[in-house]
Formats: C-alpha cells, structure tokens, sequence
C-alpha cells in the first residue's frame, strides 16, 4: 500500500487546459462556459466545490488547528451516501467513533472526467448523477452528513458549465504519457 502510494505521488497532472489558462496566461485554453462553472465551483452561494476539493489539486484541503468535532474534521468530509456498511464506512474503520461513519478524503478532481465511476464506493456513473447528489443536498437521513452540504438548483446550462469546467481539469499529456500505462 505505501509503495503505491509512493508511486502515485510521483505523477503529477498540471497540464490541463485548465493550468493553461489559470497558470499558463492562456485566455482561450478553456472555453466561456468552463470559465462560467470555475464560478459556480468556487462560489459559496452556488455549489460551493470548493470547500472540499481545493487548493492547486482540486483535493481535500488540511484544516489545521481543527479540534472539535465538528465539519470538516482535517480533510474527511460526510457527503450523505449513507447508509454506510461495513467495510466501507470510512474514517470509522480506522478510529471506530460513530460520528466517523462515511466520512472520507475528499479526493482530487484533476481527471474526473476520466475517472469514473465517482465516490468511494464507486456508485455514481457519471458527473452528471453526482451534481445531482450534492444538489439535493446528499440523503436528508444522514446524521453524519457534513453541515457544509446544502442542497442548491443549477438551470441546465448552469450544469453544463459546471460539468465542462470539470472537464478542463483533465490532462491529456499526462493521462498518455508512456511512463504511466501498463508494464
């Protein structure tokens, strides 16, 4: 498993179209609606993304100085996909404090067009069905569930946007660089 992990911290995927145009000065490397959904992501009165997929890797953000229990508690977050079972019920396997249940790392977004099937238990298909998921605000059931997930509307272009900013953030180099693919 560390070897793995050691390996997988060796590729890094800083060539999108994305890097191009937030890093690189490259104002036409993504398009007028990717533009519109880094908006939507980044906005806390809209979807809010940010808040759990931040920083240059689109990852979980480390809060340090986090002592209570409450949300979000370092980078695991309750994203309301309960009913959680055994053995997938996250931070609870390794410290087995109830209010653990379905709390993961949020995980990085760079590829997420190209790596599905999404959440940890792999049961959303597309990006599509997951927006679907934190618009409704996850499962209202969910005692768990983070505080920072609420539910909120996106109009189908709203979506879209949202969904070809995701997108921007795939690095084709990368994802076809020889030194990764399979012995």
């Amino acid at each position: 498993t560390k070897a793995i992990a050691a390996f997988e911290r060796t590729i890094i995927s800083m060539r999108s179209p994305y890097d191009r145009y937030r890093w690189g000065g490259d104002a036409s490397a993504i398009s007028a609606s990717a533009k519109r959904g880094e908006l939507q992501f980044s906005s806390s009165e809209r979807g809010g993304c940010f808040q759990c997929h931040g920083g240059w890797n689109f990852g979980a953000i480390r809060f340090e100085g986090q002592k209570s229990a409450e949300e979000p508690r370092g980078n695991f977050f309750n994203t309301g996909m309960g009913p959680y079972l055994s053995p997938n019920r996250g931070l609870f396997e390794r410290t087995q404090r109830p209010e653990d249940a379905g709390m993961f790392r949020a995980p990085t977004l760079r590829n997420i067009a190209v790596t599905g099937p999404y959440m940890h238990d792999g049961g959303m298909a597309t990006l599509e069905v997951v927006l679907d998921h934190y618009a409704a605000g996850g499962k209202a059931a969910d005692p768990n569930k983070s505080h920072i997930l609420r539910k909120f509307s996106l109009s189908d272009s709203e979506r879209n946007d949202l969904i070809e900013f995701l997108r921007s953030l795939t690095d084709d180099e990368m994802i076809h660089d020889p030194r990764w693919s399979n012995p």
